[in-house]
């Protein structure tokens, strides 16, 4: 496979990655190994990992005001006065918004911190941690640090990339570039919200890729 996601397309989406020589040859290799094969596939990659993480793995940041709780889990937090204990307040947070998930598979005390967002694609929860640690040979259960690697992290993304079919979204003709993003967000995220935004980023890789 002809490298598309070069160290100068790195550089250009975020100067401050360390190591971009590093990042571009661990994310082509993801690439390869889970068949995200061309260069449309690849740039909805790219940009939707630039979304999650700006391309430097990273565990979720969940330090937020009681208003930005509200906004982010309006369904979880009806009011400012019911936010408000959970303001600057991460572990409390993620217990309270991801804890005793089942589809999430968060059952243990602790759970939702524990197995809070990470990696390049923000994998959460116990269920997404054993599945794909058992997909790629690692223990993230144990050791959920492991997805902060760029090797690991990479394949962790590729992984869940292909699992929930973001390359036939990517590739289907039929779809305005507008369509793709959106779906593809919403397969990444839950929700379409944030689709407008990666849009933008979408269409930055694939000019940097046509360039």
């Amino acid at each position: 496979m002809t490298a598309v996601i070069t160290t100068d397309v790195i550089v250009r989406l975020n100067r401050r990655v360390p190591q971009p020589d590093v990042v571009s040859h661990r994310i082509m290799l993801a690439c390869k190994q889970f068949g995200i094969d061309d260069r449309i596939q690849q740039a909805h990659f790219v940009a939707q990992l630039m979304a999650e993480s700006s391309l430097i793995p990273k565990e979720e940041n969940l330090s937020y005001t009681a208003r930005r709780i509200l906004q982010v889990w309006p369904s979880r937090f009806k009011s400012l006065a019911e936010a408000l204990p959970y303001e600057r307040n991460p572990e409390a947070l993620a217990n309270k918004v991801y804890g005793n998930r089942p589809e999430l598979g968060n059952s243990h005390p602790g759970d939702g911190w524990v197995f809070r967002g990470r990696g390049y694609i923000q994998l959460t929860g116990r269920r997404n941690y054993t599945l794909y640690g058992r997909r790629l040979g690692v223990n993230l259960v144990d050791a959920p640090q492991l997805l902060l690697q760029v090797g690991v992290g990479s394949l962790a993304a590729a992984v869940f990339w292909s699992d929930h079919g973001c390359n036939d979204i990517a590739s289907d003709p039929r779809l305005t570039v507008q369509d793709k993003c959106a779906r593809i967000t919403k397969k990444i995220t839950g929700s379409e919200r944030d689709w407008q935004r990666r849009l933008v980023l979408t269409r930055q890789v694939l000019n940097l890729l046509q360039a």
